[in-house]
């Protein structure tokens, strides 16, 4: 499906798993992890409606895999990530997961506690702001998302749900085992124009961080003090 600037989708990003999964306190979790509402296969889906009425979901998230990119490592994901700890061929009672990996492993959402001190944590965010229509905005090429570019976009003013398709698809840097660097994000000016112009709840990016690697930390602190509830990463936007 192509999207343009001036389309319109659903998403719900929603998670489905074949393990069962406990949700701890997290401070400065993710929340689509391991621990909390997903682990190894995450989805979310984004919705359109079918000619019955029904939903039509379409996985758009990556299947957590060893080999994946994570951030700052030139090898990705490593192999044991996921062991089985009891086996019923082995004679037990029962098959038991145990996973080693990064909360932020994934599609994942970040809490503000990640970045604020004192801030929300994972099981205090709103999950309606994860369900419902988004808007799909295409970056210009070689550009990362600044205030001047999100003005040119000229977006909707009723957008809640705000997701990025980059050059990061272009590029395929999803599907690459080592990270990089040079990622397309967003900037602490767009963070901050979120914040004050809009009325977005949820930003996508299509890579492993909402901000540029040079304007992380301030991008991250504004878009959750005067922006986002919190922001999602989300895969495979072509």
């Amino acid at each position: 499906m192509r999207h343009t600037p001036s389309s319109v989708t659903s998403v719900a990003a929603m998670t489905r798993t074949r393990y069962p999964a406990v949700c701890p306190r997290l401070g400065a979790g993710a929340l689509f992890t391991a621990l909390c509402y997903t682990v190894a296969a995450s989805h979310a889906f984004e919705a359109n409606t079918a000619a019955d009425g029904k939903p039509n979901f379409i996985d758009i998230t990556l299947t957590v895999r060893s080999g994946m990119p994570v951030w700052k490592s030139s090898k990705g994901l490593h192999k044991n990530w996921r062991t089985l700890f009891q086996s019923i061929d082995e004679g037990d009672v029962v098959n038991q997961s145990w996973l080693n990996l990064d909360a932020h492993t994934g599609t994942h959402a970040d809490a503000p506690a990640h970045f604020l001190e004192g801030g929300g944590t994972v099981e205090q965010l709103d999950l309606e702001a994860l369900i419902g229509s988004a808007y799909v905005a295409d970056v210009p090429p070689g550009s990362n998302v600044t205030a001047d570019v999100l003005q040119s976009m000229q977006l909707p003013s009723n957008v809640e749900r705000l997701l990025f398709k980059t050059e990061n698809t272009a590029k395929g840097l999803l599907h690459k085992r080592e990270f990089v660097s040079d990622y397309i994000g967003l900037d602490s000016t767009a963070a901050e124009y979120l914040g004050r112009n809009t009325r977005v709840r949820l930003v996508g990016v299509d890579y492993l961080s909402v901000g540029m690697l040079e304007d992380i930390q301030e991008t991250h602190k504004r878009l959750f003090r005067e922006a986002s509830t919190f922001y999602a990463y989300v895969a495979h936007m072509n």
